[in-house]
Formats: structure tokens, sequence, C-alpha cells
């Protein structure tokens, strides 16, 4: 009996959350940020909150151009028809926005227009798509690694390199670059 009650329990649980996710987000920059901050603070995550934080920072000292606010929302709101979760996918499309608009390391407004119009088409080809590019964004703004796991690091020197999207993948483009991988135990 009190297994059947916890188990109730937990599918209204499920059920009330599943129906808290937003259908989109609203195309009004000063509106969509706020509903961002509602349904990366819903899930009561430190990790979320953080990475809504800073990249809440960013948003309100315009370190996006116009433009590039609504491609954002466009990618939030692919990001929720794919039914992609707070933890891990929206924190880490914060954090990604985070690195590549930071000052040290970060893109020019022009490759941020390339960037984002690239994630935007990976988003709508798939929960898988745009999660694996964001994940080798993130890599690539940080620490120059176009392939980051737990036992190895990919690294490429820093060059040019641009976006592409073909046959519903997403290509990264360099031009000239030197490749090392690190792993655990050794380095080639």
């Amino acid at each position: 009996m009190l297994k059947k009650l916890v188990l109730l329990f937990l599918l209204i649980s499920i059920g009330v959350t599943a129906f808290a996710q937003p259908k989109s987000f609203s195309k009004k920059p000063e509106v969509f940020i706020v509903e961002l901050k509602d349904f990366m603070s819903s899930t009561k995550e430190a990790q979320a909150i953080e990475a809504f934080t800073k990249f809440e920072k960013y948003w309100k000292t315009n370190k996006f151009l116009e433009d590039h606010k609504l491609l954002i929302i466009k990618v939030g709101d692919e990001m929720l028809l794919n039914k992609m979760r707070i933890t891990p996918d929206f924190e880490l499309y914060c954090r990604t926005l985070v690195s590549a608009k930071d000052t040290a390391k970060g893109l020019s407004d022009q490759k941020f227009d390339f960037w984002i119009k690239a994630v935007l088409t990976a988003a709508k080809a798939g929960t898988n798509q745009v999660r694996q590019l964001l994940k080798t964004s993130k890599g690539m703004f940080e620490e120059n690694a176009v392939y980051v796991s737990e036992s190895k690091k990919w690294y490429y020197t820093p060059t040019e390199f641009k976006y592409n999207f073909s046959g519903g993948k997403y290509l990264i483009e360099f031009n000239n670059i030197d490749l090392k991988c690190v792993t655990i135990d050794d380095k080639i």
C-alpha cells in the first residue's frame, strides 16, 4: 500500500513538472529573460541557477546584439519543442552563450551570428544535434578543445573556423590546425 502511495505521488510530481515547462518564450527580450529566470529557477538546482545568473548578467549588459537576442529566444523555443530539460540542456545553453561572448576569448559579433544560426539549425534538427553542438562549442570557446570526454581531450591550435550545417549534421571547418590529444595516461 505504501509503495503504491509513493508511486502515485511520484507520478503526480512528474506530471506537474511536465506541465510546468512553457510551450514557448516571449519574443520580447525584456520578457524572455524573466520567463527564462522563472523556468531555470523552477528546478531549484544550484548549477542551473548559477548558469542562468551568469547568462542574465551578459544579457542585461547588452553583450548580445538585439538580432542575436531574438535568435537566442528562437533557439530556446526549439529546445522547448524538443522537450529538452533545464539540467543539463538549458544549463549548457546558458553556459555556452556566456563562453561565446566572454571578453577574453569571446566570438566577434560576426562569428557569433554564424554560430547562433548554426545552433538554431541544429535545434530544429533535434535534441542530439543541438546538445552535441553546444558541448563542442563550449569546449572550443573555453579550452580550444574540439572534443572533451572524461578520459581525453582533443585540443587545437587557435585558428580561424566556421560553422556549417549540411545533411542534418553540423560541420566545423578549420583552416590549417594542429591537433593534440591529452588522455588520462598519456599525451599524443
